[in-house]
């Protein structure tokens, strides 16, 4: 029988006076180091603790039980040297596990005792009895009842009676200690079954416990999960949100720009067209006698020539002229009557002469006169 001191590399061996081997009884090292380390329990990774003690502390600790296994494993299990030898061989994190182990380790040394000690003694017992027993056989064989004289005066009966009260059955004395013995190991085993139950019910509470805690922290996994989504949604709810307010910002701006822009093309265009229709108004009202094809007042936007066609005609007379010019059909229609009849062939010829009419300038001539024949046609249906 050996067990571990306070270095791991050597070994002690019990002596041979011990009457029980605490490595034996109590497992003092720790199988996963193959070394002494702390005897308290390691909750988080369901072991031992492998944290080793002061080298000090575990020669302390070790020789205490190394004194307690001298004696009897009962005496050891209700002496206060116990409690003390826990308490040295607990590193500083286990040390509110000293009472537990207390009891784990006089537990052990009780069952140790009634499994052992009871029997040990109980050997004892009978074999005392049975020496004794023996020893009065031999005496009665060596004694000659014919030749020894009656020392007390007991007749053979009597005296035959008292040897086999003596001699032929238990002594009441060891018959006691028999009963004491048995009544021990009876307790021992009650108590091993008790502790058995107790300890079914106490692992019964423990996994019912850690159930409970179990679905409490699913439950509470469940609602922290619930709350993020929640949390998650609304963020989302006010991202979609706010995204949708910037783009309708966005779209209100540009909005506004293209109107303001729109708007400023407008005037701006509005503006040309006036100008151009005071250079077109302004030339027709001129008083000089000597006008020429260049002093001819092109009824399109440039006032010039070569941008003379249908198109740039009718769009002249639909943009250039003022408001009150065109703000009703028959007003439109007085207007376009006295255009057409202005840019006739024979005022053409009166106002420019007969050579501006036909020469060059008489193609964009008769589309002037066609367009503004076919502007008055409309005019007349919308009067």
């Amino acid at each position: 029988m050996s067990y571990y001191s306070s270095s791991s590399s050597t070994l002690y061996s019990s002596s041979a006076a011990d009457l029980w081997d605490p490595e034996v009884v109590l497992g003092l090292t720790n199988r996963a180091t193959f070394g002494p380390s702390c005897i308290g329990h390691a909750k988080t990774y369901s072991r031992r603790c492998q944290r080793y003690i002061a080298q000090h502390k575990t020669a302390h600790g070790r020789g205490i039980i190394n004194r307690l296994a001298r004696g009897t494993a009962s005496e050891a299990a209700e002496s206060p040297d116990l409690s003390r030898a826990v308490d040295i061989l607990l590193c500083w994190q286990h040390t509110g596990q000293s009472s537990s182990i207390h009891r784990q380790w006089k537990t052990k040394l009780e069952d140790w005792a009634a499994e052992n000690e009871v029997d040990d003694q109980s050997s004892a017992t009978l074999s005392d009895w049975g020496s004794r027993r023996g020893s009065s056989s031999d005496s009665d064989s060596d004694s000659d009842p014919d030749t020894d004289p009656d020392i007390d005066g007991r007749s053979p009966d009597e005296e035959s009676h008292t040897e086999r009260g003596s001699t032929g059955e238990l002594p009441s004395e060891d018959l006691r200690r028999m009963m004491k013995i048995l009544q021990a190991r009876l307790e021992a085993q009650l108590r091993r079954e008790r502790e058995r139950q107790e300890e079914e019910k106490r692992k019964a509470e423990e996994e019912k416990r850690k159930a409970k805690e179990e679905e409490e922290r699913r439950r509470r996994e469940e609602r922290r999960r619930e709350e993020e989504r929640r949390k998650e949604e609304e963020r989302k709810k006010r991202e979609e949100k706010a995204r949708e307010e910037a783009f309708r910002e966005r779209v209100r701006l540009a909005k506004e720009k293209q109107q303001r822009e729109a708007k400023e093309k407008a005037e701006k265009e509005a503006a040309s067209w006036r100008v151009s229709w005071k250079r077109y108004h302004h030339a027709w009202h001129t008083t000089s006698t000597e006008l020429s094809e260049v002093d001819i007042p092109w009824p399109v936007k440039s006032g010039l020539r070569s941008d003379v066609n249908e198109a740039n005609i009718k769009l002249f007379f639909m943009k250039a002229p003022p408001e009150e010019l065109r703000n009703s059909g028959e007003k439109i229609f007085k207007f376009i009557n006295k255009e057409t009849k202005r840019w006739h062939t024979d005022k053409v010829m009166q106002r420019f002469g007969e050579d501006v009419a036909n020469g060059k300038a008489k193609s964009a001539l008769d589309t002037i006169a066609k367009v503004l024949i076919e502007l008055r046609k409309d005019a007349k249906l919308k009067r």
